[in-house]
């Protein structure tokens, strides 16, 4: 209230009503003027202390821009020595490249006549096989001989077994009618026996 009725007299410490200011307002003025006068102060060295931060933080900034140039020159070297090794390495590439190269030709020779030690060896075995299958195919005849030899001899067994309970049959037919005829002759004989 002091400070706004200072204002309003233009800070001649008249009232507005035309009175001059309590002397009470005048001390509460000068307690404000001091209370800010420390604030003041203090936000200036609030503002010192920021200031020396933000002087720290542009030191470390620095140093560590200076640490990046560093690493990045680092890299530099590092990546001219790479691009030197990697020509080297192409050179020594090229060479094996060749040597391979020569080394593929002998291999394709020796290929090649593989390829025809493999044909002649087929043609050997396809002869092979040709005879191989003339004497199964002889075998297969007798074979087929033979299996029809003892179809022939299952069938004439079969016909004899026929034959054989054919006449143990004929055997029981002629008992049955010889007993029948017995008692048709001889009935004393039949009843006895």
């Amino acid at each position: 209230r002091a400070l706004g009725a200072r204002a309003a007299d233009g800070g001649h410490g008249v009232a507005v009503g035309g009175a001059p200011a309590p002397a009470g307002d005048w001390s509460a003025v000068l307690e404000a003027l001091g209370a800010l006068e420390a604030r003041q102060a203090g936000a200036r060295a609030e503002m010192g202390a920021l200031q020396r931060r933000l002087e720290g933080r542009a030191d470390a900034v620095a140093g560590t821009r200076a640490a990046h140039e560093r690493e990045v020159a680092g890299l530099r070297a590092a990546q001219a020595a790479a691009a030197v090794q990697f020509e080297r390495r192409g050179r020594a590439l090229a060479a094996s490249a060749a040597q391979a190269r020569r080394l593929c030709s002998r291999a394709r020779g020796s290929s090649l006549r593989a390829c025809a030690a493999v044909g002649q060896a087929r043609t050997d075995a396809e002869a092979a096989r040709a005879r191989l299958q003339a004497a199964d195919s002889a075998l297969d005849a007798k074979c087929v001989g033979q299996e029809k030899l003892r179809r022939r001899v299952l069938e004439l067994e079969r016909q004899l077994e026929a034959q054989n309970l054919l006449s143990r049959q004929q055997s029981v037919v002629l008992d049955e009618a010889a007993s029948v005829l017995r008692e048709a002759f001889y009935p004393r004989t039949a009843a006895a026996n």
